[in-house]
């Protein structure tokens, strides 16, 4: 988002060294080791609008190494230390795999100001509980709270667009989350592996829902597709609900059919929901004789 400057050179105040962005600082290393990090809205007089993704990680040997970044012979490793983390207000961007790996990091508080996440920027923090990500969001990367697994309250926000791929894949204690109606993509293996989540509540909005989106979810109870949502057909593998059709209140007709079925008729068309587990010929036998202008098929789902 923002743009370096060639010089000056990184700057130190405190325990932060710092580079010059278009409109602030840009934090590249923070030099201390305290449980809890509340990071200063300013630096030298300039405001902090970023933090890169190695300002607060630590060398260590490979193979010794909860991190995922080499350099030179060493892994860059999230900051075991940290407990607690205050960001401050004013800040924008929180650079790809910032915070990946702290694994003892319980506590995070994000500014109202926030607008980006970048990829994996919290991914393994494996004592993370919840997180509330602010309204100004409207940038959450790729898997950003990946194999999380103690996180179980979620809180996103209403200007997220996109549910990116494996944004909350194994995160093993999450129970619900309320996708806000802005979200208008789920993406492959989003949450995937998430055992425990029992319910989730999809906006009518919702375009697509991609392959192996929900796999493995086998805590969910129950599941209602907006109607008009394509979905994968590997988007509900491995759970032991049947996902259901979610009629518009406009619909004047609606009944279900054998195996959990579920069709509506409009006059001219038919629009149908079928398991995944059926086969192409359990499909035809299900729509065979019924009336329809336009039959087409969507993976799993027929519409």
């Amino acid at each position: 988002m923002s743009l370096l400057f060639q010089t000056p050179k990184s700057c130190a105040c405190g325990l932060y060294e710092y580079a010059r962005c278009s409109d602030g600082v840009m934090i590249t290393k923070y030099l201390g080791d305290e449980t809890n990090i509340i990071v200063p809205q300013t630096l030298d007089g300039f405001p902090v609008r970023e933090i890169s993704g190695e300002a607060f990680k630590r060398k260590e040997r490979a193979g010794f190494s909860d991190g995922r970044m080499c350099v030179d012979g060493y892994f860059l490793s999230g900051l075991k230390s940290m407990v607690t983390l205050i960001l401050p207000e004013g800040l924008l961007r929180i650079q790809r795999e910032a915070f990946s790996g702290c694994r003892n990091l319980r506590n995070v508080s994000l500014p109202d100001s926030l607008q980006a996440i970048d990829d994996a920027a919290f991914a393994c923090c494996s004592n993370l509980t919840a997180i509330s990500l602010p309204n100004s969001v409207d940038m959450l990367g790729y898997s950003v709270f990946l194999e999380c697994t103690k996180l179980r309250h979620v809180s996103l926000g209403n200007s997220i667009t996109e549910i990116q791929y494996e944004t909350f894949k194994n995160c093993t204690s999450l129970a619900n989350i309320t996708i806000p109606d802005t979200v208008r993509y789920i993406d492959k293996s989003a949450f995937q592996g998430c055992v425990n989540l029992e319910k989730i509540d999809l906006p009518d909005c919702l375009i697509e829902i991609t392959d192996h989106a929900f796999d493995g979810c086998t805590g969910l109870r129950s599941i209602q597709i907006p109607f008009n949502t394509r979905v994968s057909e590997s988007a509900f593998s491995n759970c032991s609900c049947v996902p259901t059709l979610r009629e518009p209140e406009e619909s004047s007709r609606a009944l279900r059919i054998q195996n959990g079925t579920l069709k509506r008729y409009t006059g001219n068309e038919i629009y149908v929901i079928l398991p995944s587990s059926f086969c192409n010929q359990d499909r035809m036998l299900c729509l065979r004789g019924l009336r329809a202008t336009d039959r087409s098929y969507y993976s799993g789902f027929c519409y």
